[in-house]
């Protein structure tokens, strides 16, 4: 997760579709308006790059039709 933060930005985008610049605004407005928080083990940022993974690869359908 470190290197998609802080390394090469075009594998931030590719995963998550947002650009840095972007996404720190986005969590840092998260932070301060919601309740993302950093917990004992998961950073807010991991939180974050781990959502949007999922919602902008539409992977969150597939994981929840094998659910259910």
């Amino acid at each position: 997760m470190t290197q998609l933060l802080y390394g090469y930005k075009q594998r931030l985008v590719n995963i998550t579709h947002i650009r840095p610049k972007v996404f720190r605004k986005l969590l840092n407005w998260l932070q301060l308006y919601s309740d993302l928080k950093d917990i004992k083990f998961l950073l807010a940022a991991e939180k974050l790059i781990i959502f949007l993974m999922l919602f902008s690869n539409n992977s969150l359908y597939k994981l929840l039709s094998k659910v259910t």
